[in-house]
């Protein structure tokens, strides 16, 4: 028969076997996997777990000696400290006596033991895409990057900048005294 203390000694011996990575992360880091854990919060959810186990285990030994009563255990119900760790530790929880590592790690948050998790990475903002048919005015009054509406009825870059050799606004409305189009591809002519 397997007993508790085999249970451990199994469970030491396979985690110290596993040995120490090549590279230690920062446990202040968020988890490879792009999930919102970071590493100490991954170990506090491991350890709300183990600690549940380890209760179980001691459950048995008191029953061993007459000292326990209750033997339904928690095993196979770690995965509730993910819901604890989910939740505030404030929110209302109806816990049952299979709850042992939600239990666990409800205890950690309310001690203020369980790490916080850092702000969420801001996704970078996209660069407007440029209109790969825009032409750009290379005249020495435009700004940079100043894009031109190659249009028939576009007004001259002038005129749509406001700059001060803008045409009065009956002209750019296309009245008998507008002045003629600044060129086939409505540039503005360059400069002499």
């Amino acid at each position: 028969m397997t007993t508790p203390h085999d249970l451990d000694d199994r469970l030491r011996a396979e985690l110290a076997a596993l040995g120490a990575p090549e590279k230690r992360r920062d446990l202040g880091e968020r988890l490879p996997d792009g999930g919102p854990l970071t590493g100490a919060q991954a170990l506090a959810l491991f350890d709300a777990q183990l600690t549940s186990r380890l209760l179980d285990l001691a459950g048995q030994w008191l029953h061993g000696f007459g000292e326990g009563y209750h033997t339904i255990e928690s095993a196979g119900h770690e995965g509730n400290a993910a819901v604890a760790a989910a939740l505030r530790p404030t929110d209302p929880a109806l816990l049952h006596h299979r709850s042992g590592a939600f239990y666990c790690l409800r205890a950690a948050q309310a001690a203020g033991a369980f790490p916080t998790a850092p702000p969420p990475p801001v996704p970078p903002t996209p660069a407007p895409e440029a209109d790969p048919d825009a032409a750009v005015d290379a005249s020495p009054d435009a700004g940079p990057g100043t894009v031109v509406d190659g249009s028939p009825s576009a007004a001259p870059p002038a005129a749509a900048a406001g700059s001060p050799s803008a045409a009065p606004p009956a002209a750019a409305a296309g009245s008998p005294s507008a002045a003629p189009p600044a060129g086939a591809a409505g540039l503005a002519p360059a400069a002499p």
